[in-house]
C-alpha cells in the first residue's frame, strides 16, 4: 500500500486546492477528494506526471 500524504505535501508548502486545481485544469472538490484520501487513489501514470509537476511548481 502506498500512503498519500498530499495532504501533508501542501500544508507544508503552503499550497492552496484552488491553485492545484487550476493548474490541473480540475474542481477544487476534485483535489478536495484527493487530499482527503488516506491511500493512494487510482490515477493513471499521465495524470500523477502532472500533478507531481503542479506540485514541483506551485512549491517555489
Amino acid at each position: 500500500m502506498i500512503r498519500w500524504k498530499l495532504k501533508e505535501l501542501m500544508a507544508r508548502y503552503n499550497i492552496k486546492s484552488k491553485y492545484l486545481a487550476s493548474y490541473l485544469d480540475i474542481s477544487p472538490n476534485a483535489v478536495s477528494v484527493l487530499r482527503k484520501a488516506k491511500t493512494m487513489p487510482r490515477i493513471d501514470g499521465l495524470a500523477l506526471t502532472l500533478m507531481c509537476n503542479a506540485l514541483n511548481k506551485l512549491a517555489n
